[in-house]
């Protein structure tokens, strides 16, 4: 077995497809890969962008900020690929794109891991693989990415066939995903009962998987009694029940459900107030508006990732709701 220095002298490669500028991407990709470069290991981003993204002013500047919230030390070990726009996907080839960049930081013989965020993101891996000898791939599932889609449409897995169109898209992600745990040389889960699913969806051995389930460091949150109050004070929620809400307004997250129960909770304790700190605030105010909940009721943030922690110490009470259904019973919240 390879000494640890050793190892860590290998190139890891981690590639994400269109995620760039979303929300999760700082704390589930600049931060881990982060933390892997303090412990010594070569590590380098490739995420690729719609071409679009490159050229338009305004989102240019996000992509600017973006960088400019990087670390230093791994600042310039990041680089933004660019891909088709999403309409003329059939006309762009992402395995050219990626073959080229390999060839170009690596060299062909060099050896490196390709840890890929996503069952895309692996297949394109896949088709550059055969070309560097010394290279492994790395399925980095994050989710059951057939049933979220069918979630998202608001179908049940039972009747998707009578939509011919969501039926071509939805085997397409299954065939994506087949391909990506078949192929791959490893896959990461975010749980036991992912990894389970997809030995038993595709008939892939367990030992094959390896776990790792989304965790939080402890160590950002001040738990003292006056930071507390400190930042109630700051919210002018000084002596109300705070009840709060952290995530989007995805189906999976049931912010409908969360909204309701605030409801009654309100009905019981008239001091009640809704904190939601939300990657999406204009929508979910205006799901508080639909709802009749106005904003002495309710307050609505969207926080970078790293002030998170110090808002969510002003709660008394957390709702974290999830549906029984595919989705979920796969899934690792926080």
């Amino acid at each position: 077995m390879e000494s640890e220095p050793k190892f860590k002298e290998i190139p890891l490669v981690y590639l994400v497809y269109g995620e760039g500028l979303s929300s999760v991407f700082t704390s589930q990709v600049i931060r881990p890969m982060y933390h892997r470069y303090l412990r010594g290991f070569n590590v380098h981003i490739g995420v690729f962008a719609p071409l679009g993204q490159l050229f338009r002013p305004q989102v240019r500047n996000r992509w600017y900020s973006l960088r400019l919230g990087i670390p230093e030390e791994i600042r310039d070990r990041l680089t933004v690929l660019p891909s088709a726009p999403t309409r003329l996907r059939w006309a762009w080839d992402d395995a050219f794109t990626l073959r080229y960049w390999l060839s170009r930081k690596f060299g062909s013989e060099r050896r490196f891991l390709l840890q890929c965020r996503g069952s895309y993101m692996t297949s394109v891996a896949l088709k550059v693989r055969h070309g560097f000898s010394k290279a492994k791939v790395i399925f980095d599932c994050r989710g059951d990415e057939p049933a979220e889609f069918i979630g998202r449409m608001r179908v049940p897995e039972d009747q998707v066939r009578y939509f011919p169109s969501l039926a071509r898209k939805y085997d397409r992600l299954m065939r994506l995903e087949r391909l990506a745990v078949a192929d791959s040389d490893a896959v990461c889960c975010v749980s036991n009962a992912m990894a389970k699913e997809l030995s038993e969806r595709h008939s892939v051995p367990l030992r094959k998987f390896h776990v790792i389930p989304c965790c939080t460091d402890v160590r950002l949150f001040p738990w003292e009694e006056s930071f507390r109050l400190k930042v109630r004070n700051e919210l002018r929620l000084t002596n109300r029940f705070v009840v709060t809400f952290c995530g989007s307004l995805q189906f999976y997250q049931l912010p409908d459900q969360v909204i309701r129960i605030f409801r009654l909770i309100a009905a019981i304790e008239p001091n009640g107030h809704l904190l939601a700190i939300t990657t999406q605030p204009d929508g979910f105010s205006s799901l508080l508006g639909s709802a009749g909940i106005g904003r002495d009721q309710a307050t609505v943030l969207s926080l970078p990732p790293d002030e998170v922690p110090r808002y969510l110490v002003a709660s008394d009470l957390g709702l974290l709701l999830r549906r029984q259904d595919a989705v979920n019973r796969v899934a690792a919240p926080v």
